[in-house]
């Protein structure tokens, strides 16, 4: 489970959250956190959004991530995922997505993941780097469902396939009954 009571945001300086940042914008949070004292230092996550998707965006990201990857501050990977919705072509998303994988992969990193109407195959694209689950029932590496909002027949059938759900402003009201606290997690995404 991550330490954090907002494990997505895209509004700066908020105790305990994880910033959501573009690839190109990382090296202004970490400039930021230089001039800061510890205990006021952004955590954040390098994302890969399915919307801003352009040619360069997953070389960018691969490069930024290297470049980070130390960084103490650099918690997750993600926002990452599939839009059934948006016009990016789905080739450029699933390349995008799988290079979001393997970099989280390699990392050892939690993946936020954005999921619109594709959820067989964002399911079918993370399966192969989720690592077992451990004795405790909670997998080893955060494979995270943000800003769920759909009912419980799928959150169960996202649980059974290894994923952690976090729910926003607007959730359906039985969600948080149906999953485990262990693999619930909240964020201000929608604020």
């Amino acid at each position: 489970m991550l330490p954090f009571s907002d494990i997505h945001t895209h509004i700066p300086d908020r105790p305990g959250s994880i910033l959501s940042v573009p690839a190109e914008r990382v090296g202004v949070v970490v400039a930021a956190n230089g001039s800061r004292p510890s205990d006021e230092q952004q955590y954040y996550s390098i994302e890969l959004h399915p919307w801003h998707l352009h040619e360069g965006s997953i070389a960018q990201f691969r490069m930024v991530v290297e470049q980070y990857r130390d960084d103490p501050h650099f918690v997750a990977i993600g926002e990452c995922g599939l839009d059934g919705l948006c016009t990016t072509p789905i080739h450029l998303q699933l390349e995008a997505f799988r290079a979001a994988l393997r970099s989280a992969h390699s990392c050892r990193k939690p993946v936020i993941i954005h999921c619109v109407r594709l959820w067989s195959e964002v399911i079918a694209e993370a399966r192969p780097f989720m690592r077992p689950t451990q004795a405790d029932g909670e997998p080893p590496q955060p494979f995270i469902i943000h800003g769920f909002r759909k009912g419980p027949q799928l959150a169960r059938q996202l649980l059974n396939a290894g994923f952690s759900i976090s729910l926003g402003a607007h959730h359906h009201p039985e969600i948080p009954v149906v999953v485990p606290a262990h693999r619930l997690y909240h964020e201000t995404d929608e604020e």
